[in-house]
């Protein structure tokens, strides 16, 4: 099973850069601690996901397996159209290269359960009502 182990989410935009722990991330549901819940007036121009991956050979649906080239786990999620990212819009797709050990390399199951919690973090934070 991969786990995303040590992730940050840094993010830009109208309330500052902030540079937020969220710990490890496992297979499952994830609980999004609270310094990632933003009222609906704070807009964000991009997001960068770090984290370590807990395991560098991991075993593809198809039976064979993928050997990662590096520990580290990155997405960068940038505006699709303007200036600012939109819920249920814009989102990022983890990738890394393969070490030369194996064959075409398949998304794993681990990357689709984070882009999907980046999705509910977004349309989370765009459906809050406004603190005043």
């Amino acid at each position: 099973m991969l786990t995303f182990q040590n992730s940050f989410l840094d993010l830009d935009g109208t309330g500052g850069d902030q540079h937020i722990a969220l710990g490890d991330i496992g297979p499952g549901s994830f609980g999004a601690p609270a310094s990632v819940q933003f009222p609906d007036t704070v807009t964000f121009t991009s997001a960068i996901f770090t984290a370590r991956i807990s395991d560098l050979v991991l075993q593809l649906s198809g039976g064979g397996t993928f050997t990662a080239a590096s520990e580290t786990a990155t997405a960068t999620m940038l505006p699709s159209a303007g200036g600012t990212l939109v819920a249920g819009t814009d989102f990022a797709v983890i990738s890394t290269s393969d070490s030369g050990t194996a064959g075409v390399p398949q998304p794993a199951t681990g990357v689709a359960v984070f882009v999907g919690s980046l999705s509910l973090f977004a349309a989370t934070r765009r459906n809050r009502p406004t603190k005043r």
